[in-house]
């Protein structure tokens, strides 16, 4: 994880320089990069909401392509997903494994 931090704010602190202060604060400030494999993979990026997804793709996408390769020497897809979503599901599967603990401590009281 220290790995993707390092990238990423290497990353914007490229774009940052190459954008003007309002675009970097609205659109790229709040972005985290969640997954990067190496070698020909997908780079994951989150992005607060839909709106800045979309925005991103469509205005940012060749930058940041740039600047990874750049800093990275592999050739890499760029994925914009809705950071919300991914917590999401984070809660969704914390739920769902605390619902599995309960019931495996009940299972394990009634056994003993």
């Amino acid at each position: 994880m220290e790995h993707l931090e390092e990238l990423w704010n290497n990353v914007l602190a490229q774009v940052e320089q190459k954008i003007s202060k309002p675009s970097f604060e609205t659109w790229l400030k709040s972005t985290k990069l969640l997954s990067y494999n190496g070698s020909g993979s997908t780079v994951t990026i989150a992005a607060p909401n839909s709106f800045a997804r979309d925005w991103l793709e469509n205005h940012y996408i060749h930058l940041i392509t740039g600047i990874l390769t750049e800093l990275t020497g592999e050739d890499l897809l760029i994925k914009f997903v809705v950071q919300k979503t991914r917590i999401r599901t984070i809660l969704i599967c914390q739920r769902r494994l605390s619902k599995q603990k309960i019931m495996n401590i009940m299972i394990f009281h009634q056994v003993c």
